[in-house]
């Protein structure tokens, strides 16, 4: 089931990490699938913005470092350019493997076949 425009589905089997308080005016909303799942205000939800603000500040430390270290990133690069690389192409063979056996698997669970360990 889907929760109405400015709702947001919760879980209620497990304790309440967003403190979601109900009114009797959001009873209308708690269309549930036999009490596990229920639909609760979006703006009762509370620390939305806390992740933002922290990756925000986590990034503008970086672009600081970045900006102070540039000239020995750059020396680094040049020493090593050829290990650098070879791991950029490691990364990204395993990564595109990654993808593949996880499309592969959600696409053989789809299609009837067995669950796939």
């Amino acid at each position: 089931f889907e929760c109405i425009p400015g709702y947001s589905l919760t879980d209620t089997t497990e304790s309440d990490p967003f403190d979601v308080e109900l009114s009797a005016e959001d009873s209308s909303s708690q269309i549930g699938d036999g009490g596990v799942h229920m639909c609760a205000k979006c703006t009762n939800f509370k620390n939305t913005w806390l992740s933002v603000v922290v990756v925000g500040c986590m990034l503008l430390v970086a672009l600081a470092l970045t900006a102070a270290c540039s000239k020995r990133v750059i020396d680094y690069y040049n020493r090593n350019m050829e290990r650098i690389d070879a791991g950029l192409q490691a990364l990204t063979a395993l990564f595109v493997t990654m993808q593949i056996i996880i499309i592969l698997k959600s696409n053989h669970e789809a299609l009837g076949g067995e669950k796939v360990t």
